[in-house]
């Protein structure tokens, strides 16, 4: 069934649910996107019906949110996410699923100097402009080392939170969680 609706909120939604209910009644069941309005509409209309979400839009959000993030390391991330997605057994996915996480967030920044790479290349650079003898342009390259790695972190930063906010709602798209839930028919 298709419906079409003017705004893409919560009351809109509601109506499009209730219009469906009257031909169909209320479903077991229902798939859809992530869309937080529509999220509310179903938990407040069906609150007995499982929510499950779409993995093909689980992945095109990935790809337009973090891929930029991840550049070359995309494809092996969503080869990875793909394998813990259809993992079948709760423990495993949950100890694939922290490891998944650990490897894209947790890994050390190839420009770092130690524990504190940030910190080390910022008095450096300090040390440099401090230094008479070095050149303009040595600062401004550590500068650009500084400025990347702030970068990285900030998107290990985003890719981490990005990644959370999937793992709360992993009970709707995960195999493991979701195999038991019939979707097609009432």
């Amino acid at each position: 069934m298709g419906c079409f609706i003017v705004k893409e909120d919560t009351n809109s939604y509601k109506f499009a649910l209730e219009s469906f209910e009257e031909f169909f009644g209320v479903p077991k069941t229902v798939m859809t996107d992530q869309d937080p309005a529509l999220k509310l509409a179903i938990s407040e209309k069906w609150p007995f019906t499982t929510h499950l979400f779409c993995i093909f839009h689980i992945y095109r959000n990935i790809q337009k949110k973090i891929a930029q993030l991840l550049g070359k390391k995309n494809e092996k991330f969503l080869k990875e996410f793909s394998h813990i997605q259809r993992i079948d057994n709760v423990k495993e996915f949950e100890k694939e699923w922290s490891n998944f996480v650990a490897s894209y967030c947790d890994e050390d920044t190839e420009n770092s100097k130690s524990e504190n790479g940030e910190d080390d290349l910022i008095q450096e650079i300090q040390l440099v402009k401090d230094n008479e003898s070095s050149s303009f342009e040595e600062v401004l390259m550590e500068e650009e080392d500084v400025s990347a790695i702030l970068d990285l972190c900030d998107n290990k930063q985003k890719l981490k939170n990005y990644l959370c906010h999937l793992y709360k709602s992993c009970k709707s798209w995960a195999k493991c969680y979701t195999f038991q839930h019939f979707g097609a028919g009432k």
